[in-house]
């Protein structure tokens, strides 16, 4: 309940857990949560109002059993060094660049990726 997956039902008493919430939280996907709290808080910075981000996290971040594939699909986020060269083939590719437009040399890659990992409202992941 703590957690945010089980909600109050009209019953005094009961629970119910909603799909959408099911999905989205990191349990029991992963041992620990990335976040302190669930649901969201909003504050005031620079004169808007957002969601409090939590620190940006590192690693794996996503993890589950798909029973229709057989296997486990997991999602970590990009290490620079690590994923590079696997960005730049990827990005490189004349299907992936029609759409994405973001061909480039490896160079120009580990400076977008480097923007990305310093930008606070994104999270970069990878599939493992």
């Amino acid at each position: 309940m703590l957690s945010g997956l089980l909600i109050p039902a009209e019953i005094v008493g009961q629970y119910c857990c909603e799909r959408t919430l099911f999905w989205q939280l990191p349990q029991p996907w992963l041992g620990a949560s990335m976040t302190p709290s669930y649901p969201q808080q909003l504050v005031i910075s620079g004169g808007k109002r957002h969601p409090l981000r939590p620190v940006k996290p590192r690693g794996e971040v996503y993890r589950r059993f798909d029973a229709r594939l057989g296997a486990w699909i997991s999602l970590r986020t990009v290490d620079i060094d690590l994923d590079l060269a696997r960005f730049n083939r990827w990005q490189n590719s004349p299907r992936v660049a029609s759409f994405w437009q973001e061909e480039g040399s490896l160079e120009q890659h580990h400076e977008y990726l480097s923007k990305l990992e310093a930008d606070p409202h994104t999270l970069t992941s990878a599939r493992r």
